[in-house]
């Protein structure tokens, strides 16, 4: 991954970070994928944003890319070990009456 990237991906995950400081900015998408996770891997919402706070830019598959269903903000994509399982995670970040927001998207098996 060249210098670049890797810079604008830690700008994201900061970016991560300080949304996540704020529970009432963040919404967890209950699709059945998700919540199966949570179950299997016996993890609470907490530990999902906790899972989250510690991605690194070496975990980044893709990203920024346009939501498919063209609300705003970025979606971004990158897989970690947890529980020594390789979960899926994708979010979004977007502005929202100038308050920034995140939408977890996917965090699954």
């Amino acid at each position: 991954m060249d210098d670049l990237r890797t810079q604008l991906i830690e700008v994201q995950l900061k970016r991560l970070r300080s949304v996540l400081a704020s529970p009432e900015l963040v919404y967890f998408v209950p699709r059945t994928e998700n919540r199966n996770c949570l179950f299997e891997l016996n993890l609470t919402q907490q530990e999902v944003i906790s899972t989250l706070r510690s991605l690194v830019a070496a975990e980044y598959v893709k990203g920024p890319e346009a939501d498919e269903n063209g609300s705003p903000g970025q979606v971004w994509v990158f897989r970690q070990l947890l529980k020594r399982r390789e979960i899926y995670i994708k979010f979004k970040l977007y502005d929202d009456d100038g308050v920034e927001k995140l939408t977890i998207i996917s965090f699954h098996l």
